[in-house]
């Protein structure tokens, strides 16, 4: 695994949907666990992709504000969820 070539190719395929996206349309990104792979591995900032989105959400805080939110394999449990929407709903009406 090339992490560089990873993020390149993350990358391509946002500015492709950037490219594409009729205007007036606003490009939403919502992206978890990047503070742990991309800061401490790679050196990177969370928001590395956010220049392809309108609004940019890192959903890693709220899901780590309670240990409830994720379950022992990292899926969202019923309160991640919840706070995954409740991040989302926020984000979207600033």
């Amino acid at each position: 695994m090339d992490p560089s070539q990873s993020i390149r190719i993350i990358g391509f395929i946002l500015g492709r949907i950037r490219d594409e996206v009729p205007h007036g349309l606003k490009v939403v990104l919502a992206h978890q666990g990047t503070q742990d792979f991309l800061g401490p591995k790679l050196g990177l900032s969370s928001t590395i992709f956010c220049k392809f989105a309108d609004v940019c959400i890192d959903l890693d805080d709220g899901l780590t504000a309670s240990p409830d939110h994720l379950l022992p394999d990292g899926h969202w449990s019923a309160s991640g969820h919840l706070a995954v929407a409740q991040n989302l709903l926020k984000a979207l009406q600033d």
